[in-house]
């Protein structure tokens, strides 16, 4: 399984050599924040961030920020590269800790340890990829069912508070709505207490 993964680092030198070990692989590198964000914005593709920590600190945290802030990168792979004898002794380091997918490599960057991280993201990112077609699958399945059988069903989920006015989530299958004559946007409104008698 081929993979894409962005290098972000101010070294040229760990740059050309992260992409030399990984020739397999479609690599992108930059030094510059905004470009990078300009790759992971035109490159859905992506699967591994490799962020250099010697890069300013302004640069990891802005890097990190956005990639958390957007659900796109939800199963972004993160690997820092740090020089320090200890790749979690960092200023900050819970903003990066945080990251679902964190990993570290200790500079001197060590080939044989860099391809068997590579490996053991390729194999979260296969795992996490099967993952989501069986949800897929299974989403297909409940959604010909609820839409097909002759009951009626209605589910409701998270309910919103705005001020004074509370807004329900509901979804209805179309025989919810033919037997009872309730739209979920009525029972948005009103809520389950709104249909229910007081005893």
């Amino acid at each position: 399984m081929q993979i894409e993964i962005l290098i972000v680092s101010n070294s040229k030198t760990d740059s050309v050599l992260i992409k030399n070990i990984l020739t397999e692989h479609t690599v992108y590198t930059t030094s510059d924040y905004l470009e990078a964000m300009e790759i992971l914005n035109s490159n859905e593709g992506i699967n591994i961030l490799i962020l250099d920590l010697t890069k300013s600190e302004l640069d990891n945290s802005r890097i990190l920020e956005t990639i958390k802030a957007d659900e796109r990168y939800i199963g972004l792979q993160l690997i820092m590269i740090s020089e320090g004898e200890d790749c979690h002794k960092f200023n900050n380091k819970e903003k990066y800790l945080k990251h679902d997918g964190l990993d570290c490599i200790i500079k001197p960057i060590n080939p044989d340890l860099l391809k068997a991280r590579i490996d053991l993201h390729l194999e979260l990112i296969r795992a996490r990829t099967l993952l989501m077609r069986e949800v897929y699958d299974k989403d297909l399945i409940f959604d010909a069912v609820f839409n097909q059988v002759p009951l009626g069903i209605s589910i409701s989920y998270n309910a919103e508070a705005s001020g004074d006015e509370v807004n329900y989530h509901f979804r209805c299958n179309p025989a919810f709505e033919k037997i009872t004559g309730r739209k979920k946007e009525e029972l948005a409104k009103i809520g389950w207490m709104g249909i229910t008698h007081p005893d």
